[in-house]
């Protein structure tokens, strides 16, 4: 039963109604894209819904209705236009719902019925009519019907504009637990007295993240949701990684599942698609292991492998940038994409990493995540959140940060808003207590008062994937927004797909001229030694040099690190004694992941950092200035010389 008034209703007068009377009974012959049938019998007009993916995921933001014969924009006042929706979950699952008429904002003419993303976005509107200040068609047979939308706490249930349920429970889900789930919609159109046939739903953008397979061996039975721009690539790519809510639930009874919200929950897979500073591939994989999950059933670990892999075939096949693979990722999305650069450290040009949640990984005092940040250390990094009250558990990022930071990251960021931008997004409507009006926040008081716009600040994807659309730098906690943009910021690291080179010969001369050049793996079988006439001996700044073997620093010899010198597993540093000295200096960085000795009578001097995973051992008459020591704490012997 359908209920409520007229909401968008023209004058008409007598004569114009047997006009459209008569224009409504001419018989057409269209095909239902739903069940093939092609309609000549009887007279129709039909309708596609518009599956709009927006801040708070998919919504329902227009109608267009197809005539069987032009009008002109004139006699778009001689429609009477009503739109019913009826909304709910699927299966009969415990949710909020709408049954009632939509709100219409708005109509003009359109001559093809194609239809852009977010329909409205721009409050002027020229003329009245079409989206975004677009002047309606002189004339069409598509009527486009703008419908008010917005997001609310209930999402669905004001104004029944949203088509997809949070958290939603299905009995006989697998796994359990709630979810976000395309919402079943079934809508009503009547015009002038007409109701017009139901034809299909148009999704733009969303319809191009097509359902591939992953060819590669060992991973064909993955599948992703992909798009890729139009034009000729490579063109660079970002891997977009979801969050819990999104997370993949299957029912085998009805095969009723929730593949595809990974990109219609909300802007993370879209956005770089309508934000973005240039054509962009995006990859969007769903973690999950219910019945038809797109993952073929395989755990987290091995769709980030075969996303990856995945990639390399795209890059082979010359439709993607090799040094311009990106990945991005929001709430445990965010913790996965960390994952993605930890498993590949030298695939990835840069991340963005929104609102992440995590556990003991992220303790600075982990020995394990020390170590892998580590390893992402050159890569850049922009970390985004909204700051939580004390005792909310998610201000993940921050302790990354720090951490990046101690280790001379080369490029690492981190935005923290304590007020999040909503109502200045162009006509999004907001409903009364619902909408979350916020006052302004004072650093430092709590509680913090309710976001203007989001149930709660970690729902700060949203200004992230609008490219930081009201992120200014009265709402910023700390730092600044770097003046620019996160997408902007992005697009414009390129991986540096240089190698180290390696040297296998002891030769101090041919090392010093290979690190001028680049870094350098130390591979000398037995030992490569430093001493007095190549002293100083200087690891330069920005350059490596990684000790495979071993490397000794003779008597009256100095080895200044400006650079980094990561001992790895295996090998050994021998700072040799009779004034042998090692010498860490301000921003240089010495990694000992095995054995480094310092015999009596050396000298160490820290005023740079030390990240210690192993043996480093200080001998009696050893002078030392230890410094900043991350982790693991040096072995001071007895009788050692602490220098002040």
């Amino acid at each position: 039963m359908r209920t409520g008034k007229v909401i968008f209703k023209k004058r008409l007068t007598i004569v114009l109604i047997l006009v459209m009377i008569v224009t409504l009974s001419t018989t057409i012959g269209l095909a239902d894209n739903n069940n093939g049938n092609v309609y000549d019998e009887e007279p129709l007009i039909f309708f596609d819904k518009v599956f709009d993916v927006l801040e708070w995921g998919g919504a329902i933001t227009a109608v267009i209705i197809e005539l069987d014969e032009p009008i002109t924009v004139d006699e778009l006042d001689n429609l009477d236009i009503e739109v019913f929706a009826v909304t709910g979950a699927p299966l009969g699952a415990v949710a909020d719902s709408f049954e009632g008429q939509r709100v219409v904002r708005d109509v003009f003419l359109s001559e093809t019925g194609a239809i852009e993303h977010t329909l409205i976005r721009n409050p002027v509107r020229p003329g009245g009519h079409g989206p975004a200040g677009t002047v309606s068609a002189e004339s069409g047979r598509f009527v486009v019907v703008e419908l008010r939308y917005g997001y609310s706490g209930t999402r669905i249930g004001v104004n029944g504009s949203s088509a997809v349920f949070g958290g939603i429970a299905i009995p006989g889900a697998v796994p359990g637990g709630g979810a976000t789930y395309i919402a079943e919609m079934d809508y009503t159109v009547i015009i002038n007295g007409v109701e017009a046939d139901f034809r299909s739903k148009i999704s733009p953008i969303f319809d191009d993240f097509i359902l591939v397979n992953n060819p590669v061996e060992g991973f064909t039975m993955q599948q992703y949701r992909l798009l890729v721009p139009d034009g000729e690539g490579p063109f660079p790519i970002v891997i977009w990684a979801h969050g819990a809510g999104e997370g993949f639930r299957g029912h085998a009874a009805t095969g009723v599942n929730n593949e595809g919200i990974q990109v219609a929950g909300n802007m993370g897979g879209i956005g770089w698609i309508v934000n973005g500073p240039e054509p962009t591939a995006v990859l969007a994989p769903q973690r999950g292991i219910g019945p038809g999950a797109p993952g073929g059933g395989a755990s987290p670990a091995a769709i980030r492998a075969g996303s990856v892999a995945y990639i390399q075939y795209l890059i082979e096949s010359g439709v993607v940038d090799a040094n311009r693979v990106y990945v991005s990722g929001v709430s445990a999305g965010g913790a996965e994409a960390k994952n993605y650069l930890l498993e590949n450290p030298e695939f990835f040009a840069g991340a963005f990493i929104i609102c992440q949640v995590g556990a003991a990984q992220n303790n600075p005092a982990n020995p394990v995540h020390v170590a892998n940040m580590e390893r992402i250390r050159h890569i850049p990094i922009w970390y985004f959140q909204g700051q939580m009250v004390p005792g909310h558990a998610h201000d993940f990022s921050t302790p990354q940060y720090n951490l990046l930071q101690s280790l001379n990251a080369d490029d690492v960021r981190l935005t923290i808003l304590y007020r999040i931008p909503g109502t200045e997004i162009p006509n999004i409507e907001f409903f009364g207590a619902e909408g979350f009006q916020g006052a302004s926040w004072q650093p430092g008081t709590f509680p913090i008062p309710a976001p203007e716009f989001y149930p709660d600040l970690h729902w700060s994807w949203i200004p992230a994937l609008n490219d930081g659309h009201g992120v200014t730098q009265d709402r910023i906690l700390n730092g600044s927004m770097y003046d620019t943009t996160f997408m902007t910021w992005l697009f414009e690291q390129v991986r540096d797909p240089s190698v180290p080179s390696e040297l296998n010969i002891a030769n101090p001369n041919q090392l010093r001229t290979l690190l001028e050049e680049g870094d350098v793996i130390l591979n000398v079988p037995g030992n490569l030694g430093i001493f007095v006439h190549h002293s100083p001996f200087i690891i330069p700044a920005g350059r490596t040099l990684y000790v495979q073997t071993s490397l000794n620093v003779h008597r009256d010899a100095e080895l200044i690190i400006e650079g980094r010198l990561v001992v790895l597993p295996g090998a050994r540093i021998n700072n040799q004694g009779n004034d042998s000295t090692i010498t860490i200096a301000q921003g240089g960085t010495l990694v000992n992941n095995n054995h480094i000795e310092n015999v009596s009578g050396s000298v160490i001097v820290n005023n740079g950092t030390i990240v210690n995973f192993a043996r480093f051992e200080i001998r009696a008459n050893t002078a030392f200035y230890a410094g900043n020591v991350l982790l693991t704490p040096l072995n001071v012997h007895r009788n050692a010389i602490p220098l002040n």
